[in-house]
């Protein structure tokens, strides 16, 4: 009977729907299966089988039907600490005293404990995620979100603390303002911050690949053969300067190992220094009115610094930061922070037509929630891996590059309280991408020294992710897993000497159907 608790507890617009109905019902209904799951650990689609949805709403409006009434039911957790079950007094002679599990807490109920006394106090869920740990607070409030397991609560203290806890139960069809503002930050957190890491992590990985196709030469010029009858590899190793028979014509790289006109080989530039800024928006349409939608904005800088140990392999350190400010109009709500990052990565020419690349970074990351009332900050950190393949091709003196890229990444938050007083838990999530598609790139010598180099190019994403939250009664928003498109064009230029400039433009989410990621990016590499 899992299955069924798990889905009451995700299907939250039409348990709302409800709560008008069969107050005492739905009450009962809930708090009945409640011992039997726990709170679902990742996200669920938002679309459940019609057949179920139905099985259980006629359940749940039966119930309620039959109970009739109004108010609040108590759960056997809310019961049991009205009892005096989390009562303590103060030890004499040495260790802690444990009190619990006591379970089951229904979602929505709020414990308020009071202490006397200085000592450590802890409180822990089911699932032994603290939700409280340090020296007691002199009062703090917890309200039972259904995630981490929180339907089941264990306190543990130290020698001199005398604790007292009351429950107040979450009231069917009530308005309770302070339970209601703390679960719309909470949603705030979880989906604001998955909307941060998505974003950055495509901004980070962008500005990576960038640098590594900067750092070893570009794909902007034509593999074919230069004028000294010398066969160009795919990249240019070096930093030399694209060449061209003619004015206006299409221009083939130089590379190491090249002569130049005088025989004299092409100087070999090892380390390049690049910048790159993306500023990204997301858009998510307010096509269901129970749900809201999603407007901000986030800019990530990112910056390098790389180094060719030998001709085909390149090394290097990335640094960056990001702000970021995002609205959630269905939970009247704002997320907004900055974060740091530092990392490094590499770049190999395994083949003439293929490179492959890796990287890693670590990210530092402050955030502040609001919804309604209810307002804080928390800490997290995140950590980002990322591969990929990239091959260059001539057509008809065109670039065409194919690639396939993977990144995925972890973001852990801490505990934190609201100014409801409400424990917000800890929080663990992670977010991923996999893509394939092509660009195509057409180098033009536009005069002495400078290649221009327009392109367009088309690529598939695949989303995947995890997360051991979800928002009680609160609008899922941000892209879903799966399958959307991604739409780039932009213009390069390549200055005698190797340095380069770009400008990008990118339109993501395409085919989610009421959700686009537009961004703008600019990055500028120089060789010494």
């Amino acid at each position: 009977m899992k299955w069924l608790s798990a889905w009451l507890l995700t299907g939250d617009m039409y348990m709302v729907a409800l709560r008008d109905v069969g107050r005492w019902g739905v009450g009962v209904f809930g708090a009945a299966w409640l011992h039997a799951a726990q709170a679902p650990k990742a996200r669920q689609p938002r679309q459940q089988a019609v057949g179920l949805r139905t099985a259980g709403l006629f359940a749940a409006t039966l119930l309620g039907l039959v109970s009739g009434g109004g108010g609040a039911f108590a759960s056997a957790g809310c019961t049991a600490v009205n009892s005096q079950a989390f009562l303590t007094s103060f030890d004499i002679g040495f260790g802690n005293a444990t009190v619990g599990p006591i379970s089951p807490f229904a979602v929505g109920d709020k414990i308020t404990f009071t202490f006397t006394g200085t000592d450590l106090w802890q409180l822990s869920t089911g699932n032994s995620t603290f939700l409280f740990n340090g020296n007691n607070p002199a009062t703090f409030s917890y309200t039972v979100q259904g995630i981490n397991s929180d339907t089941s609560l264990t306190e543990s203290k130290g020698f001199f603390n005398q604790i007292t806890a009351t429950c107040t139960p979450v009231s069917i069809g009530s308005s309770n303002t302070d339970n209601t503002d703390s679960q719309k930050v909470a949603a705030v957190q979880v989906i604001g911050s998955k909307v941060v890491a998505e974003t950055s992590g495509a901004a980070i990985t962008s500005a990576i690949d960038g640098a590594i196709s900067d750092g070893l030469g570009g794909n902007l010029g034509a593999p074919s053969t230069g004028e000294d009858g010398l066969g160009a590899p795919p990249f240019n190793l070096g930093a030399g300067s694209a060449r061209t028979s003619r004015p206006g014509g299409f221009a083939a790289p130089s590379f190491i190992g090249a002569t130049d006109q005088n025989g004299a080989g092409s100087a070999q530039r090892e380390w390049k220094a690049w910048a790159s800024v993306r500023g990204s928006g997301w858009d998510e349409d307010d096509r269901n009115p129970n749900a809201g939608g999603i407007d901000g904005h986030q800019i990530n800088a990112t910056f390098g610094l790389g180094r060719l140990l030998m001709p085909g392999v390149l090394v290097g350190i990335v640094g960056g930061y990001e702000s970021f400010s995002y609205d959630f109009d269905g939970v009247d709500g704002r997320l907004e922070g900055d974060g740091v990052t530092a990392g490094g990565y590499v770049g190999w020419v395994v083949a003439r037509n293929l490179r492959f690349d890796a990287a890693g970074t670590w990210t530092g990351l402050s955030y502040d929630a609001t919804a309604g009332a209810a307002t804080g900050s928390f800490d997290a950190d995140r950590r980002l891996v990322s591969t990929g393949l990239t091959g260059t091709h001539d057509l008809h003196g065109l670039i065409i590059e194919p690639s396939a890229r993977l990144y995925a990444l972890w973001e852990h938050q801490d505990t934190w309280v609201d100014s409801l007083g409400t424990s917000q838990a800890e929080r663990s999530f992670s977010v991923g991408r996999a893509s394939s598609g092509a660009k195509l790139i057409a180098p033009w010598q536009a005069g002495a020294g400078i290649t221009i180099s327009p392109y367009a190019g088309l690529y598939a994403d695949y989303r995947f992710s995890s997360d051991d939250a979800l928002p009680v009664d609160q609008p899922l928003l941000g892209l879903d897993d799966g399958w959307t498109a991604r739409a780039t064009a932009g213009l390069a230029m390549t200055f005698d000497g190797g340095a380069q400039l770009s400008i990008d433009g990118e339109l993501g989410g395409i085919g989610s159907g009421d959700q686009s990621i537009s961004t703008v990016s600019g990055r500028v590499s120089v060789p010494f």
